[in-house]
């Protein structure tokens, strides 16, 4: 309760420390460098361990090919999937720092670069995993009866929806706002013979389309759920009453007229509807927080 508010704080205060001084942009990375230290030691038990996993179940090293599920449990890769964040968030921090004081070594900028490079493409490969797989488990050809959806594919989406997503957005959204007000501090008035600005350099642009690679998949990610929940909820409220009440009769089902004898006060009527309807406001509510988080995607510039 208390590491991650603070991990996604220091992840995101790009803004403030970019604003006032690379010393104030240098003590943020420094702090979010010690958070991570204790989320991948309660996560995994160290950062090397957890980088390790990381590159894992979303580096290509499983083996995996088409048709093929990953082994990894769905609730762990999603939990991977907030640990691939804040290890991007890492060394983007530190390159902010390095741009808003503009004292970076060619090595230790190249260092860096590269660093942001091989996270943003770890987090990359999660996103596009994860949207496969729940969009997968969401479904019709998924649900019971093409009707109703399991109860871990539905609980699967809410946390990849309100968990990676929202936090990815609110990282990109900061780093991207501060990319901009340090190229506004950096620029120029008149032309100078002098050392390109740290946010110009070769090595740079490259890890900020790494970043602008995970804006990206980001928004197709929040497009496929946004799709998936569509695509169950165009099927009428009424017609899945009818085709699971049709199939839960107990007049017609052997099984349930033994199951409501043994027992009056059950209904199963009830339960049926009260399970659709649930399920349709968990899809509402899904697609609803998607398509917000969609659009905030769209007015991100690197």
């Amino acid at each position: 309760r208390w590491l991650l508010p603070h991990l996604i704080a220091a992840a995101t205060d790009a803004v403030s420390s970019s604003s006032s001084s690379g010393g104030g942009a240098a003590d943020v990375a420094q702090q979010l460098q010690q958070l991570l230290q204790r989320y991948a030691s309660a996560l995994s038990g160290s950062v090397a361990s957890l980088q390790q996993e990381l590159q894992q179940c979303f580096g290509g090293q499983q083996g995996q090919q088409e048709g093929q599920s990953c082994s990894v449990a769905v609730s762990r890769q999603l939990q991977l999937l907030d640990a691939a964040i804040f290890v991007l968030a890492e060394p983007v921090q530190v390159l902010l720092a390095l741009a808003a004081s503009d004292a970076a070594s060619s090595d230790s900028l190249a260092t860096v670069c590269a660093s942001i490079s091989s996270s943003a493409s770890l987090l990359v490969s999660g996103l596009k995993q994860l949207q496969e797989l729940v969009c997968q488990q969401l479904a019709p050809g998924a649900a019971y009866l093409d009707s109703l959806l399991a109860g871990y594919a539905l609980s699967a989406a809410v946390l990849l929806v309100s968990g990676s997503c929202t936090w990815a957005t609110v990282c990109l959204e900061a780093w991207s706002k501060a990319v901009k007000q340090i190229r506004n501090k950096k620029k120029p008035k008149k032309p100078s013979a002098g050392p390109a600005p740290v946010l110009q350099e070769e090595a740079a642009q490259q890890a900020l389309q790494g970043l602008a690679g995970v804006q990206t998949a980001l928004a197709s990610c929040l497009q496929g759920l946004a799709a998936s929940c569509s695509s169950m909820l165009a099927n009428k409220q009424a017609d899945i009453e009818g085709t699971l009440l049709a199939q839960y009769d107990p007049s017609s089902n052997r099984n349930v007229q033994a199951l409501v004898g043994y027992e009056q006060r059950v209904s199963v009527q009830n339960v049926l509807l009260d399970a659709v309807k649930a399920q349709r406001q968990v899809l509402e509510q899904v697609k609803t927080s998607a398509d917000k988080l969609g659009k905030r995607t769209q007015h991100l510039s690197w």
